[in-house]
């Protein structure tokens, strides 16, 4: 990647001092085009090869009244569930017609 070997110097130690127990918080903030999605999918990039599990989400045009939407997708992987598994644990889940009192 050219012209980023600073930042990504610095996420390179942020993510050893994780390894190590000290939570980092890492943000890339910039005007559009200045190349921050290819930034963080390096980034990305360099935590898998240290060992980190890496998820992503993306914002949908038709959900920007969703709260979490972006979220959905990283939560459902992360903690490996399918729409298999939510519907063996809730016979409600995937449907319309039945819900559960409360």
């Amino acid at each position: 990647m050219v012209g980023r070997t600073a930042e990504l110097q610095i996420i390179s130690e942020k993510l050893d001092l994780t390894v190590s127990g000290q939570a980092q918080l890492i943000g890339i903030v910039a005007e559009a085009g200045m190349g921050k999605s290819r930034l963080a999918a390096e980034v990305i990039r360099l935590a898998r090869r240290k060992g980190f599990a890496g998820y992503g989400g993306a914002c949908q045009s038709d959900a920007i009244n969703t709260p979490y939407q972006t979220w959905k997708s990283i939560w459902a992987h992360s903690s490996a569930l399918t729409r298999t598994t939510a519907e063996k644990t809730n016979p409600f889940a995937g449907r319309r017609d039945r819900r559960p009192c409360a």
